[in-house]
């Protein structure tokens, strides 16, 4: 009975073992899938916004389409960077109208028709060039814009604040790091070392002079509240950061509420004069 027993903890072990190898296995070779969804641009929409349509070439070749979208008599502009699982021409429409100033933004490579693949160091070096082109192609300094990251975004928005003098950053859902999610959630795997794209958005903060608004959303499971708090509580920006949880609302949904839409644009309001 006794050899039995040890045959069975030795069989339960390595079965245990085989189990582990395999989900180690499995997220090592699935990672990008995981954090990557990418999302077609609809025809009718790439229809009614074609006049509006950006196309620029990365420094490593690979084509990237967006759009700028202008609203008369608007001095100032918006940048938009969007979630993971985000074509971003509908939120373009809804910033232009909602902030009423000129929106403008690119998709990440595989996203509607930008080309490529994505991955952290593309949408890094994406997110700088694409920043400086619609400035560029839209007459609008830099200062003059309002630099808005959504989820995955958040952590390219705040590195265009970080390298850029921009007169706002607005943050939706912001996170302190993918590797650090990912480690909590995985906890009995090396997460942070297997992981390509850590996302790490804590070191770009010392470097964010822009004012910055942090909005969550209430029932995040996504994003979990803790995440945010701990990009907070390490935030190193020279200027002040307001924060606001927008009640009600869950990850996806945020937008959907009036509220989220009244603190952006009294934040937008906020920003210093031109």
């Amino acid at each position: 009975m006794r050899h039995l027993f040890a045959w069975l903890l030795l069989y339960g072990l390595l079965a245990g073992l085989a189990f582990w190898v395999f989900g180690l296995l499995f997220l090592w070779l699935r990672q990008d899938s995981f954090i990557f969804h990418p999302q077609p641009l609809q025809f009718a929409r790439q229809q009614e916004l074609e006049s509006y349509e950006m196309r620029m070439q990365t420094a490593d070749g690979v084509e990237l389409g967006g759009w700028l979208l202008p609203q008369p008599e608007a001095e100032r502009g918006v940048f938009f960077l969007g979630g993971n699982a985000q074509e971003i021409s509908g939120a373009l429409l809804d910033l232009r109208a909602g902030l009423e100033l000129t929106a403008a933004g690119f998709n990440y490579r595989g996203f509607g028709t930008s080309d490529g693949d994505p991955s952290e160091q593309a949408i890094r070096a994406d997110a700088l060039a694409s920043f400086d082109h619609a400035v560029a192609a839209s007459g609008i300094p830099a200062n003059d814009w309002l630099v808005v990251g959504r989820s995955l975004g958040t952590n390219p928005a705040a590195l265009i604040a970080s390298q850029r003098d921009i007169a706002g950053l607005a943050l939706i859902t912001p996170y302190d790091s993918i590797a650090e999610i990912a480690a909590r959630l995985y906890w009995m795997y090396p997460v942070k070392r297997m992981l390509r794209h850590p996302f790490d958005t804590v070191p770009y903060t010392k470097d964010i002079a822009a004012p910055t608004l942090v909005l969550k959303a209430q029932f995040d499971v996504v994003v979990p509240h803790a995440s945010t708090d701990r990009l907070l509580a390490q935030w190193q920006g020279s200027a002040a950061v307001d924060v606001v949880t927008v009640p009600g609302s869950w990850h996806g949904d945020i937008d959907n509420y009036q509220q989220f839409w009244w603190e952006l644009a009294a934040f937008t309001g906020r920003l210093r004069p031109r």
